[in-house]
Formats: C-alpha cells, sequence, structure tokens
C-alpha cells in the first residue's frame, strides 16, 4: 500500500511538472501582470496574431520543359546509363516524382549525357544530340534546383503555420536543421559539377527537412512577442507619464518593487527568451538566405516572404531596445539606473 501511495504521489508530481511548462504567451501575460501591479496602471491586451505560412506551393514551383526524345534514338542509347534514365523518368513513377527527387534525377541525366557521350559505342551523329540535350538541361538546372529545394514540399514544411511559439522551457536546437540546409545549399552549388549524394543520404535528409515546422515555430514567438512588449510598452509608457511611482523623485516601496520585477522577470527571464529567439531567427534566416542564392533563382514570392521575416525580426529587436529605455526613463524617476 505504502509502495502505491509514493507511486501515485511520483506520478503526480510529474504532472505537475508538466503542467508548470510556460508557453511564449503564458511568460508575456505573466510580465504584462506583474508590471500591471508595480505600475499601478491598467493591463494592455496583447493585439491578437494570425498564424501564417510560407507562399503556397503552387505559387513557387516553376516549369521545366521536357526533352522529346524519338523512340528511335531513346532504343540507340541502349548501350549507355542514360537509357535507363530516360525509361525511369517515363514510368508511372517516374510521372509523379517529388520535386526533389526530379532534382536529382536531372543532376544524374546531365551525369549521364556527359558519360553517354564518351561512350566508345556513341556514334558522331549522338554525341552532337547529346550536346544539344545537355544544353537544354543545363539551361532549365536552376529551376530544378528551385523546385527541389526552397519550393519543395519538405522545405515549405519547415515554414509551415504554427498555432503556438516555442515556451522559454522548451526552446529547440536547430543544430541539425542548420546542418541540413547547410547541406542543401552546398548540393545546390556543386551540382551537377559534382558527385551526386547517394539515395540513402539524400532522402534521410528531406525526411527529416519534412518534420520541421521550426521556422513557423519561430515566427509566431516572434510574433507573440512582439504582441507582449507592445503591449508591455503601453503601460510603462503610461507609468512614464503619470510619474506615480516616485513622485518626488526619490526611492519609494513601489520603485523597488518595479525594480526587483524589472530584474527578476525581465532581465531574468523575457530578455533571455527573446534572445534566443532572435539568435535562432539570424541562424534560420542566414541559412535561407544561403540556400536561396546557391539556387541562383530570382523568385518575387520568395523574396517578399524572406523580407517579412526579416522585418519582423528587426521590429522585435527595436522594440526590445524601446523596452529597455521606458524602464530607463521610469527608474530615472526614482534616481536608479537600470543596469
Amino acid at each position: 500500500m505504502s509502495r502505491l501511495f509514493m507511486l501515485l504521489v511520483l506520478f503526480l508530481c510529474l504532472l505537475a511538472l508538466v503542467g508548470c511548462s510556460q508557453s511564449a504567451s503564458d511568460l508575456h501575460d505573466d510580465y504584462l501582470s506583474r508590471l500591471s501591479n508595480v505600475l499601478d496602471v491598467a493591463t494592455v491586451a496583447p493585439e491578437p496574431v494570425s498564424p501564417q505560412s510560407a507562399p503556397r506551393s503552387r505559387e513557387l514551383q516553376l516549369d521545366i520543359p521536357d526533352i522529346r526524345v524519338t523512340p528511335l534514338s531513346y532504343w540507340n542509347l541502349r548501350h549507355c546509363e542514360l537509357f535507363r534514365l530516360i525509361s525511369e523518368r517515363n514510368s508511372i513513377l517516374g510521372r509523379v516524382a517529388a520535386p526533389s527527387s526530379v532534382w536529382r534525377y536531372e543532376a544524374r541525366v546531365l551525369h549521364a549525357i556527359q558519360e553517354c557521350s564518351e561512350h566508345e559505342d556513341t556514334r558522331e551523329d549522338q554525341q552532337q544530340q547529346l550536346a544539344d540535350w545537355a544544353e537544354e538541361k543545363e539551361k532549365a538546372w536552376p529551376r530544378a534546383t528551385w523546385n527541389g529545394t526552397i519550393a519543395s514540399p519538405e522545405v515549405r514544411q519547415i515554414w509551415s503555420a504554427a498555432y503556438s511559439g516555442w515556451g522559454p522551457d522548451n526552446l529547440p536546437s536547430l543544430s541539425t536543421l542548420h546542418n541540413d540546409l547547410q547541406t542543401l545549399a552546398a548540393w545546390a552549388d556543386t551540382w551537377p559539377h559534382a558527385d551526386i549524394a547517394d539515395e540513402t543520404t539524400f532522402s534521410n535528409l528531406y525526411q527529416r527537412l519534412g518534420q520541421h515546422s521550426s521556422g513557423g515555430q519561430w515566427r509566431r514567438s516572434v510574433q507573440i512577442s512582439q504582441a507582449g512588449l507592445d503591449a508591455a510598452n503601453q503601460m510603462l509608457a503610461s507609468a512614464v507619464e503619470a510619474n506615480r511611482l516616485c513622485p518626488a523623485g526619490t526611492l519609494t516601496r513601489s520603485g523597488e518593487h518595479a525594480q526587483n520585477v524589472l530584474m527578476l522577470v525581465f532581465i531574468g527571464e523575457v530578455q533571455p527568451y527573446l534572445a534566443a529567439l532572435n539568435r535562432r531567427g539570424e541562424q534560420l534566416l542566414g541559412d535561407f538566405s544561403a540556400l536561396t542564392t546557391a539556387t541562383t533563382v530570382e523568385h518575387e514570392a520568395w523574396e517578399d516572404f524572406m523580407a517579412e521575416l526579416r522585418g519582423e525580426l528587426d521590429t522585435l529587436q527595436q522594440t526590445t531596445r524601446e523596452h529597455a529605455e521606458l524602464w530607463g526613463e521610469l527608474l530615472d524617476q526614482c534616481g536608479l539606473s537600470v543596469g
């Protein structure tokens, strides 16, 4: 009976720990509540935030022209690997292949065209035809790269709309995603003139990418934090204008309480969370900037989306600085300083 009781207590304790995990909204709501108490101002409710995602796939995908091969030309290539690749593309599965698979296929085709042109059984007239095909494929290569990277469903999934942000207790490490995006950018930068990743390495990377929604969750966290800081700044500005905290210019008990909230809640909890969002945001935007550059494609909808993300992060950084300045003004009225 005693053992059963202890197990029950342990189970309830674990439930309590799980239930105490703060969300992004919880963190800011708690801060706003504490500000209201110590500043003697009404709590300002944060503006609601709507989940947003990347542009839709059909907005991002680019058309890739097919090369028409006559049956005779196709049959005369049966001594080459290119013959098998053309057969693969024309199969039922090949026609419905994912953009990432098509991208890898296009790289293999360009390699196969080169190998076939150098094959001892390839005639001179076939070599010219292969050279023409290679030229067409190389022209379309940036589009295939774009479709297989930025515009692929797996990469777009990273920026899918999120309905909750990261809490201060569950901020993830993005090191694996960072490494995968760097690898993808390296492939985009060096293919098809370098060795192509084997099928296992390639599919495993895309499988990992498809399981991420880190970009969307980061953006949601930023937007929740922006709304929370906007509300907090309104409350601090009201307190500064009212000058009720230390009306005589000397430290009061209310001023001490306000300083405690600054040190323990903002500097101790909120600011480290904002700094973590900033670091992850700079990493994500840097990785996607490198990947976009490697594709060599300019796409207006994608550029607008990236500009929105950069603008949201820059605005949050600016609002954080304004928040610190308002605290400085408030504490100056009490003869105190922020740091």
